[in-house]
């Protein structure tokens, strides 16, 4: 029995990488236009506010060993009277203020380019693929 549970977890465990990946990396990504659409449509669409930064510095691999300076910043949002903070990493110029977008969750909300790819939970694929998998060895 201990087997068959351990089967069906390493099972589902690597079906659910592959799944991951799979939707991420290419659903995601050719639904993307139409993701950000239907939630400017909703109006969910939210202004953030940069709150603080968080800089890093690291020496390159470079042989150079050049010192290097990035930074991300912590934004703040309100939906519906509560309060969510969320962290992007310094890609070019950080506005003081930046538009986020939500499908369903205003707690997932981010930057247009990501649309669509922070609100699947790869626990939810796993939690219902080790069920499944679990199912089939007991038959």
């Amino acid at each position: 029995m201990l087997g068959k549970i351990a089967i069906a977890f390493f099972a589902s465990f690597i079906c659910t990488r592959i799944i991951w990946f799979v939707m991420n990396g290419i659903v995601l990504m050719a639904m993307s236009k139409k993701i950000l659409n239907k939630a400017i449509e909703q109006g969910h669409v939210v202004e953030a506010h940069r709150v603080s930064d968080i800089r890093y510095k690291y020496t390159s691999s470079n042989a150079r060993n050049d010192q290097l300076n990035e930074t991300d910043a912590v934004y703040e949002y309100e939906v519906d009277g509560k309060k969510y903070k969320i962290t992007l990493a310094g890609y070019g110029i950080l506005n003081d203020t930046v538009t986020l977008y939500y499908r369903n969750r205003p707690s997932k909300a981010t930057v247009a380019r990501d649309i669509g790819s922070m609100e699947t939970s790869p626990v939810v694929i796993f939690i219902v693929l080790m069920i499944l998998f679990l199912a089939i060895q007991m038959i």
